[in-house]
């Protein structure tokens, strides 16, 4: 049986059709993939700014307390020794 063109181009067109479809899915799963995992990622980095400023605000409020209290003992010992 001899081919006619238009056979040949639709079968042409048939094949190279189906690479593309592919090529396109499979970008789309990574594209998907990328996305929620700067999601998680973006996600994660907010925690970790939000557990880093509750660090901060303990640690400011323990140097604070211990300035206060240096200044006891030194009002302390400056009354002892006067």
């Amino acid at each position: 049986m001899l081919w006619s063109i238009d056979t040949c181009q639709n079968k042409i067109f048939a094949t190279e059709r189906r690479p593309r479809q592919q090529y396109q899915t499979t970008l789309k799963k990574k594209y998907e993939t990328a996305a929620s995992g700067k999601t998680q990622v973006q996600g994660m980095i907010e925690h970790l700014e939000e557990y880093l400023m509750d660090v901060h605000t303990t640690v400011m409020g323990m140097i604070v307390k211990a300035q206060q209290s240096l200044r006891c003992w030194t009002k302390l010992l400056s009354n002892l020794t006067h």
